[in-house]
């Protein structure tokens, strides 16, 4: 189809396309997702989609999103930010969907 117009200072359509076809192909063939919720993405969004249609292990670091319903979902484990690392490990390697 028609690639959109190039916007100035940002990479071409074509590149986006191949960033995205390759974050899609990495998610594809991860055990797991680890999601840094510490902002709102949408793209965040579509690879949380993607993992859970996937039946990925997905992980969200950070809050639990209030507004985000998926993360409310059966065996998405959320770890807050200030968990300390050997925690976060810890809590990594022993969850399962």
């Amino acid at each position: 189809g028609a690639q959109p117009p190039a916007v100035k200072g940002l990479p071409d359509p074509a590149t986006f396309a191949e960033q995205a076809a390759q974050d899609l192909r990495e998610i594809a063939s991860a055990e797991t997702l680890v999601v840094l919720n510490l902002e709102k993405s949408e793209g965040k969004a579509v690879e949380f989609g993607y993992a859970r249609a996937l039946g990925k292990r997905i992980i969200v670091v950070g809050e639990r999103s209030i507004t985000n319903i998926f993360h409310y979902l059966p065996g998405v484990v959320c770890l807050l930010i200030d968990t300390p690392p050997e925690a976060l490990l810890r809590r990594i390697q022993s969850s399962r969907i």
